[in-house]
């Protein structure tokens, strides 16, 4: 599955503009847990492995990234199917996943828990996220088969900001993740930093 989001500030004028005409689902609660080795092999490449509420689930870039902090929206190729992930990890298909994770130095990053509210505006998914450590956001989100054009779905996300009086300047802001390793793992920002993923 393709899918495609742009991260913008939760703000409360942010989330008013946006859930005045859109359907609440439900609220939810995502104990997220990021894996890399200790060399972070796979985050320098914008590749984040991670359980959600224990369900392993792999987001592959689906177009090279230059830039992480430039990116005007983020599209990835989500994987949760075990042997799906551990081929695209390059790891042998064996189970359990942890076990095979593990031998091959895979280790915890980073554990950040959302409280999310989803809401439903036609084919736009909007996730209200409150996380753990003080941070607001917005995604706004469309999804599709793995050979949609990404740049057309990008698009539609940005003009549907702007018919609800949202202008960023096709400027997101930064996502979840990389804003915990900011504040709370500097070593490692600073690689993706090296790596050229985050570029200052």
């Amino acid at each position: 599955m393709l899918e495609v989001e742009v991260k913008i500030a939760g703000t409360p004028e942010n989330i008013a503009k946006l859930t005045k005409t859109a359907k609440f689902i439900k609220e939810v609660i995502n104990d997220d847990i990021y894996f890399d080795t200790k060399d972070y092999k796979f985050t320098t490449k914008t590749i984040w492995l991670r359980t959600r509420n224990g369900r392993w689930e792999l987001k592959w870039p689906a177009t090279k990234q230059e830039n992480y902090l430039s990116a005007t929206s983020a599209q990835y190729f989500e994987f949760e199917d075990h042997d799906e992930i551990l081929e695209r990890l390059k790891l042998p298909k064996e189970h359990p996943i942890e076990q095979t994770l593990q031998k091959n130095g895979f280790e915890e990053f980073a554990h950040i828990i959302t409280t999310r509210k989803k809401y439903k505006d036609g084919e736009f998914n909007i996730d209200v996220d409150c996380l753990d450590y003080d941070y607001e956001m917005i995604e706004i989100e469309l999804t599709s088969d793995d050979n949609a054009d990404a740049q057309i779905l990008e698009n539609k996300i940005w003009e549907y900001l702007k018919s609800k009086g949202i202008n960023t300047n096709k400027k997101m802001i930064m996502g979840k993740v990389i804003t915990y390793l900011y504040r709370y793992k500097k070593d490692h920002y600073q690689k993706l930093i090296e790596a050229g993923v985050i570029k200052q």
